[in-house]
């Protein structure tokens, strides 16, 4: 075996701009279905998660032109509002695209931002590895695989921009300065990975918990081993490695002071777990998933409330047996290279911190059965460490082709002529990428390219929504708190022009709906349930008018379910029809598509036993059943006579 090659040269930005197109060209191949239909009208889904990231792309853009705060908004959860930082808002793609927002809309702003995030992804990616590979294949495969990873595109397909991997590969290039090659001042360094926390704080606070964690780990294991091998790196090397560090800590504690501040203290923050219906620790994997390469379960429900209608990728944690063997073999041809023994240290740490701590899954102690005790990392879900797992995995398999070729060329017993030599060198680096990544290509391409939804609002939201005065507050069934979000898109379609009663997110915890608490669980409930009946009592109408009052509700709208998709409407709908109805004591205005109750300041409930009478004659007419919980029943009553 010989020794690694000489370090490789510089990447030019020349190169850069060639490779950065090559991925993006990748990105629009995959979401074809966006940009060849209209990507101001299409998108992966208005509904789902996709429909809070159409809203969160069009909150920046409404707060900069009002003149608002970018950081707390009364859009959602009227009157109090809630706080976007505690939230996956990414005010890191939101707040730069809000010029494209305002020009051409949020559904355009979500497009691009999908698909820049993994080719931005892949392109940080490969400018590490160019400093670690001289073969630019490998490198270039190494950043495709790393940006367009079954992590990136099973989120993507979500619309979880949140998951973007763009700064992990730049926090490497930062740490990879200050510790080996020092090119530049340690105070420049640590500026720019400064900037680079800031940034990652906006994208995702909990993946920047989780690199800190990684790089912190990394550091102690570089110093410990630096001490037990008894180096002079420890001796030679803290002075700027610490300048660089402090310098980091200086920069994001600065920008990062008033951000921070407002998530833990600021308005309508959270208290206690940000989810806290979720027990810390169980939101992971076990050690199979990493080499099952099935589709990933679930799809129906993902379907329904997901978002994404398409074909359904493997686990974000698939490897496949290919790639581990390959991961092995690496640790082999570079057991010379320390910073392969560090990434393999990295992935494998992240592999064990993503495992779940239930017991009923996993029968060994795993990082959360003490990590879930911990401040702030009791909010980290364990499977979010995969992506330090793909970050590793990519990496290593980069330098294992780039190490097989360099050792194919040097080997000169093996084949006498240097183009045969390279002919091989080529061949056996290009057999270690297909066999490492070959499982991701063929179900990339198999699902190539992603399937994209029309971005359509109910008639009404689109006729009247984005005409209203900012002050009404619109009360949708099924409301966004139920599960169902696609109204969170109908609003971001109008410009969020009005306020909307509830939001989702962690926000819409039912523990933190306080007044209107019992009203949103009516509401959740009928969206769901297949016994609508239970709903329809004297407590409900009670529940629903007193969350009414609370959120300040001056227009209540239930579009026709014939009229929207599927997974834009709740199982219950003239149930629902009848309750609002019933708890407002008037009937409707039937207007495009849409039935509309126009709040009164005051209102006086009807009795529960009507509205039940008439769910059960009207069960599939939502606009009869609300008219008879109306009138007293009396059309129930002409309906029985009628039969």
């Amino acid at each position: 075996m010989t020794k690694p090659a000489a370090g490789p040269p510089r990447c030019t930005v020349a190169e850069m701009v060639v490779v950065a197109l090559g991925y993006l060209g990748v990105a629009v191949v995959i979401f074809w279905g966006i940009w060849s239909s209209g990507p101001t009208t299409t998108t992966m889904c208005a509904c789902g998660d996709s429909a809070r990231y159409l809203w969160f792309m069009s909150w920046p853009a409404w707060a900069v032109s009002h003149g608002h705060g970018l950081f707390w908004s009364t859009r959602l959860f009227p009157p109090t509002g809630f706080n976007i930082l505690d939230d996956t808002s990414v005010l890191a793609f939101g707040v730069p695209l809000a010029p494209l927002t305002m020009l051409l809309g949020p559904v355009f702003t979500l497009n691009v931002a999908l698909t820049m995030a993994p080719a931005a992804s892949a392109l940080a990616m490969y400018g590490l590895l160019r400093r670690w590979v001289r073969w630019r294949p490998a490198a270039f495969i190494g950043g495709l695989a790393f940006g367009f990873s079954f992590w990136m595109l099973t989120g993507i397909t979500d619309s979880w921009l949140n998951l973007t991997l763009v700064i992990a590969p730049l926090l490497a290039v930062c740490l990879d300065e200050l510790l080996v090659t020092r090119r530049h001042r340690p105070s420049r360094v640590g500026v720019a990975l400064g900037l680079l926390v800031v940034v990652q704080f906006f994208i995702s606070t909990e993946l920047l918990v989780i690199f800190v964690l990684l790089i912190a780990a990394t550091l102690v294991a570089m110093v410990v081993g630096s001490a037990l091998a008894r180096r002079t790196w420890l001796a030679t090397s803290w002075r700027p490695v610490a300048t660089g560090l402090a310098t980091a800590v200086g920069v994001s504690a600065v920008l990062l002071a008033y951000p921070v501040w407002f998530a833990l203290a600021g308005p309508s923050h959270l208290t206690g777990r940000v989810w806290p219906s979720i027990t810390p620790g169980w939101y992971g994997i076990t050690p199979a998933a990493f080499v099952h390469t099935g589709a990933a379960g679930g799809a129906a429900a993902a379907r329904r409330v997901g978002g994404y209608q398409g074909r359904t990728f493997p686990a974000v944690a698939s490897l496949g047996w290919p790639l581990v063997g390959v991961l092995v073999l690496a640790l082999v041809v570079l057991r010379h290279q320390t910073k392969a023994w560090l990434l393999a240290g990295v992935g494998l740490l992240a592999a064990w911190a993503s495992l779940s701590s239930d017991r009923a899954l996993n029968h060994f102690p795993v990082p959360f059965d003490v990590l879930a005790h911990l401040p702030v990392i009791e909010n980290v879900l364990p499977i979010r460490f995969v992506a330090g797992v793909t970050f590793a995995a990519c990496a290593l398999v980069a330098l294992a082709a780039d190490q097989v070729r360099s050792d194919v060329l040097a080997a000169r017993s093996l084949v006498a002529g240097g183009r045969a030599r390279e002919l091989m060198g080529v061949v056996g680096g290009a057999v270690v990428l297909v066999v490492a990544f070959g499982q991701l290509g063929a179900s990339v391409v198999e699902a190539v390219p992603l399937t994209t939804q029309p971005a359509e609002s109910p008639r009404w939201f689109a006729s009247h929504g984005r005409h209203l005065a900012g002050n009404e507050v619109v009360l949708t069934y099924p409301a966004p708190f139920s599960g169902i979000q696609a109204p969170l898109a109908w609003q971001a379609m109008d410009r969020l022009t009005y306020a909307m009663a509830g939001g989702d997110g962690p926000r819409s915890a039912l523990r933190r709906a306080g007044r209107a608490r019992a009203g949103e669980a009516v509401l959740a409930d009928l969206t769901w349930t297949t016994t609508p009946q239970r709903d329809l009592t004297a407590a409900s109408t009670r529940a629903l008018g007193e969350a009414i009052r609370a959120w300040g509700v001056t227009l209540i709208v239930i579009p026709d379910p014939h009229g929207v998709h599927f997974y834009e409407t709740g199982n219950n709908t003239a149930a629902a029809a009848a309750l609002v109805s019933g708890t407002l004591g008037m009937a409707p205005i039937w207007q495009d598509g849409a039935w509309v109750w126009p709040v009164p300041r005051n209102f006086t409930s009807l009795p529960a036993a009507t509205m039940r009478r008439c769910e059960q004659i009207f069960g599939s007419d939502p606009g009869a059943a609300a008219r008879c919980s109306a009138n007293g029943g009396k059309s129930a009553e002409l309906a029985s006579s009628s039969s």
